[in-house]
């Protein structure tokens, strides 16, 4: 709930706002390509800057880009009640009020804090002072930000010295330099181009951490099919093998899995009546590890199903990665304690024909295990949220048909072993879970991956 003045003030401020939209044509044309391209979508923006009509019409722009706002002023003096009103009156996140206290301006960005943003705007530093100071368990999801003032610039810079800078941060000033100096040269203007390519890279590169190569046992790009195998790279590449489904499932009606487009310019795997990828030729060990992680783009046919599997190793008695009913990502881990669900507890993550990038990371010595999606974290389980995560990972599974289980690609486990089952739910092509739908660029990795690092992975594979 919004903290300002009055919000019978709204009326003034929105004709504020609508003269500012009316002159300031490179800002409203950005609004209708962030209106378009929705580059802000699923992110949190915490602002602090003053609060007058310019700064609103921004936070609109960055509105209408997607982003949810939560907006306070950087100084109380230069707040106008009568414009935070009007946004507040639009349903956004506002708390400033002109000639407020100092105790009520840091109650006001506490409240912008306390959202857990993903980006900083910042004025004079105080969000980014707040946010190392008292709200450092924030720290790993914000992506980055950027500050207006030389001031502010100065606190930042201090505390890249000694370290402690929470986050990736852009000056503004030095961005603005070029654009105040009417009688820049051509030499000039491509000198700040230049800089500030290399800037956005720094900056990009900066919190979308490299993932080590160590770290890949497998990677499949889905990108071939050769002699009805798809092979993986990575420390320990494996092959999995095109299979029908089931015949004593599905009779004749199945076919092979096939290539289809991609979530970019390749190519992903497409499943349907139960077939899978199979691979045989494998070590148990080295999917077995207390620090491990997942991650896959989906693209669902029905989300609704709760059996779209996209990678599973023995099943519940190792662990599996899918897509449960209602749409939300779902992991099992068997450890030496107990077998553990856990899903991102948000309804509708997955939607049918959509692509979605989903990741599971694991640490079963800190005992937690965090969901992302598209990037960004949704849901972390512990021991105290979830009390059976804990004990180390279980050793391989021993199946009572006598051999050693394929790791599948697309499906939950092989026709043998569910028919070693005391119950028969499976047996429809209804019940028995395999994926109905695409994986592309799917990933196991030997390590707990970092927000950075996922944050990367879905960066480099989305469609740009």
């Amino acid at each position: 709930m919004s903290t300002i003045k009055d919000l019978n003030l709204a009326e003034s401020g929105e004709r504020k706002i609508r003269w500012v939209e009316a002159h300031m044509p490179v800002l409203r044309d950005i609004g209708s390509d962030f209106a378009r391209e929705k580059p802000f979508a699923g992110l949190k923006i915490a602002l602090s800057v003053h609060l007058e009509a310019k700064t609103a019409y921004l936070c609109r722009v960055l509105e209408m880009g997607g982003a949810e706002m939560h907006v306070t002023g950087s100084n109380p003096l230069s707040t106008q009640d009568d414009v935070a009103a009007a946004l507040a009156a639009k349903g956004m996140d506002v708390h400033a009020v002109y000639g407020c206290s100092d105790e009520e301006y840091q109650a006001h960005l506490r409240s912008v804090l306390s959202v857990a943003p993903n980006i900083i705007i910042d004025d004079g530093g105080d969000l980014v002072h707040l946010m190392h100071t008292e709200f450092t368990d924030l720290i790993p999801q914000v992506i980055g930000g950027c500050e207006e003032t030389t001031t502010g610039i100065h606190r930042l810079y201090a505390r890249q010295r000694a370290g402690i800078l929470p986050c990736p941060m852009m000056a503004v000033n030095d961005a603005k330099a070029i654009r105040d100096n009417q009688n820049a040269t051509q030499s000039q203007v491509d000198l700040m181009t230049n800089n500030l390519t290399l800037a956005k890279e720094t900056f990009v590169g900066s919190k979308y951490e490299s993932i080590p190569d160590s770290s890949v046992i497998a990677f499949f790009d889905f990108e071939t099919i050769n002699d009805n195998t798809v092979a993986s790279t990575g420390t320990k590449p494996v092959v999995g093998v095109l299979q029908a489904g089931p015949a004593e499932i599905f009779g004749s009606d199945t076919e092979l899995p096939s290539l289809v487009d991609g979530v970019g310019a390749g190519k992903a795997i497409y499943f349907s009546k139960g077939n899978y990828l199979a691979v045989e030729d494998y070590n148990p060990a080295d999917f077995l590890m207390n620090n491990m992680s997942w991650s896959a783009w989906v693209k669902v046919d029905a989300a609704s199903r709760a059996n779209n599997y996209i990678v599973s190793l023995n099943y519940w008695n190792n662990w599996k990665l899918n897509v449960e009913n209602n749409g939300k990502p779902f992991f099992t881990v068997k450890t030496t304690t107990a077998t553990v669900d856990m899903d991102n507890e948000s309804v509708g993550t997955v939607k049918d024909g959509v692509w979605v990038h989903l990741a599971v990371t694991m640490d079963l010595n800190a005992h937690t295990v965090v969901f992302y999606v598209n990037g960004i974290a949704t849901k972390t389980w512990d021991s105290a949220t979830k009390e059976n995560l804990t004990g180390s990972i279980a050793s391989a599974y021993v199946s009572p048909i006598g051999r050693q289980l394929p790791l599948l690609i697309g499906a939950a486990t092989v026709y043998d072993e569910a028919a070693t089952w005391e119950w028969d739910s499976w047996k429809t092509p209804d019940g028995w879970d395999s994926m109905r739908g695409a994986i592309d660029n799917l990933g196991i990795y030997n390590t707990t991956l970092t927000a950075g690092q996922v944050a990367r992975l879905y960066q480099m594979q989305k469609p740009q």
